[in-house]
């Protein structure tokens, strides 16, 4: 599963599992009903925590944070095999012709 975003001045662009959504950057930086604060000061909040952090902390917090995903991705595999969730051939099949065809196409001389 791959999700693309691109983010312009105005909109992030996502492409998830073959569905294009355009999200207003301002649903991200919309205020709080009740408060009016701005979501972007948590943001930089955390952003400031973690820059204030020594550097020997945030390699060791990014490495143990590599470590978790890896050891998630290895340990999914096992505990799907366990449960029996492992795809079948026929669902191999139907994803491949889910898949878009790209054609190359030979560019004309003008």
């Amino acid at each position: 599963m791959a999700v693309v975003a691109l983010c312009g001045a105005e909109e992030i662009h996502l492409l998830w599992l073959g569905v294009d959504i355009d999200l207003p950057i301002r649903t991200f930086l919309s205020s709080s009903p009740s408060t009016g604060h701005h979501n972007e000061h948590i943001a930089m909040g955390v952003w400031q925590w973690y820059k204030g952090l020594a550097p020997n902390t945030r390699i060791l917090m990014g490495v143990g944070i590599m470590a978790y995903a890896g050891a998630g991705m290895f340990l999914t595999d096992k505990v799907e095999e366990k449960i029996g969730f492992v795809a079948t051939d026929k669902d191999k099949e139907d994803l491949r012709q889910a898949m878009p065809k790209i054609t190359v196409v030979e560019r004309g001389s003008r």
